[in-house]
C-alpha cells in the first residue's frame, strides 16, 4: 500500500484457516481509518499460508510467514517490526472486531490524551451466540487491577488493546518467553508508564471455544504466573497489590475442566486449597472428580441467560 495507515493491525495465526477469514475481513472492514493488517502464519501446515498468499492482492493485506512455529509472542512481535502505522491493534485469529472499534478507540484515546486503550467484549461461543458481556474497566487504576486481577482486567487480551506504536516497541514488545501470559505482561508494562483510556461498549466478540490454548494447553500457566509475578514483583509492591493467586488457580481449573481433565481440575484445586487455607477450593476439588459444573466454568466464561449480541456481531452471521 502507498498510502501510510492510521493503524497496523497484528493478526498472529497457526493452522486456523478455517476460522481466520472473518477475523481478516473484521480487520479489513474498519469504518474511518485506514489499516494495514499483518497476519503473521507460524509455521501453518494446514493451508493458511495459500489462503492468506490469495488474498494479498488487496494492498491493505501484508502476509507475514515464519517457517517454523515460534510461538505467539514471536509472531506478534514480527508484526510490530514490520507496522508502519503510528498506532498497534492486536488480533487473535478467532476473534471478531464491530467496524467501528478502531475509530472509536482512537476518537477516545485523542480525547484525553492516553497512549493506550481498550474496550467492552462481548463473550461468545464458537457459532457466534452471545454468552456474557465483559465491560471494559475505567482507566483509573488499571495498573492496580491488572496486578490484582489477572482474568478479566483488559476483557479478550490481545484482540481488544490499541497502542501507540513507538511505545509498545519502546516498552520491548512481546516477552518471549511468555506464552499465554504474555498480553498481560505487555499491558503491565505499558500501564506503568501510559495513559490509557477505555471505550464502554463492547466492540469485541471474544470467541470461547474448544481450541483455545487455555484449554490445549494448560500444563505452563502456573509456572508462567509464578515468573510473572518475580518480574513484577517490585511493581506489585510498590503498588500495595496482593497477587490473587487463589483466583488465577481456580481460572486455570476451569480450563481444566472444560476441556475434561477433572483430575487436572482436581489438583490445582488441592494445591490451592493447601496454599491458601481454602475450604472452598477443596469442596471444588470434589467437584471436580465428580464431575459437577457447579463452579465451572469460572467467572467471566458463565453464560448469561439474558445476554444480547450486538446489532454489528450479524454482519459475521454464517
Amino acid at each position: 500500500m502507498t498510502e501510510i495507515p492510521d493503524v497496523s493491525v497484528v493478526i498472529p495465526t497457526r493452522n486456523r484457516g478455517a476460522v481466520i477469514a472473518d477475523t481478516v475481513d473484521a480487520a479489513l472492514g474498519q469504518n474511518g481509518v485506514e489499516v494495514e493488517v499483518l497476519v503473521v502464519d507460524d509455521g501453518s501446515t494446514d493451508g493458511t499460508w495459500e489462503w492468506l498468499s490469495s488474498r494479498a492482492s488487496d494492498p491493505r493485506l501484508r502476509p507475514l510467514r515464519h517457517d517454523a512455529n515460534r510461538g505467539v509472542a514471536a509472531a506478534r512481535n514480527t508484526g510490530i517490526v514490520e507496522a508502519s502505522g503510528d498506532w498497534l491493534a492486536f488480533l487473535d485469529d478467532d476473534d471478531l472486531w464491530s467496524p467501528d472499534k478502531l475509530a472509536s478507540q482512537l476518537d477516545a484515546m485523542i480525547k484525553v490524551g492516553a497512549d493506550w486503550s481498550w474496550t467492552g467484549v462481548m463473550l461468545v461461543d464458537d457459532r457466534r451466540v452471545a454468552l456474557r458481556e465483559l465491560p471494559a474497566p475505567p482507566p483509573d487504576g488499571i495498573l492496580h487491577r491488572l496486578l490484582a486481577d489477572p482474568v478479566s482486567a483488559i476483557p479478550a487480551g490481545a484482540s481488544n488493546v490499541v497502542a501507540r506504536t513507538e511505545l509498545v516497541r519502546r516498552a520491548g514488545s512481546f516477552d518471549v518467553s511468555f506464552s499465554q501470559l504474555a498480553d498481560w505482561d505487555l499491558w503491565l508494562r505499558l500501564a506503568e508508564v501510559a495513559t490509557g483510556a477505555s471505550c464502554d461498549e463492547a466492540l469485541v466478540a471474544y470467541v470461547r471455544h474448544d481450541d483455545s490454548m487455555l484449554l490445549t494447553d494448560p500444563a505452563p500457566l502456573l509456572e508462567e504466573y509464578a515468573r510473572l509475578r518475580s518480574k513484577h514483583g517490585a511493581t506489585a509492591s510498590r503498588e500495595g497489590t496482593d497477587w490473587d493467586e487463589r483466583r488465577f488457580a481456580r481460572w486455570v481449573a476451569s480450563g481444566h475442566r472444560r476441556a475434561g481433565r477433572r483430575v487436572a481440575a482436581a489438583e490445582v484445586y488441592l494445591s490451592s486449597a493447601r496454599r491458601n487455607r481454602s475450604a472452598s477450593d477443596l469442596a471444588r476439588a470434589g467437584a471436580a472428580l465428580l464431575g459437577e459444573r457447579a463452579w465451572a466454568p469460572f467467572n467471566s466464561a458463565r453464560a448469561d441467560p439474558g445476554a444480547v449480541a450486538p446489532d454489528w456481531l450479524r454482519l459475521y452471521d454464517r
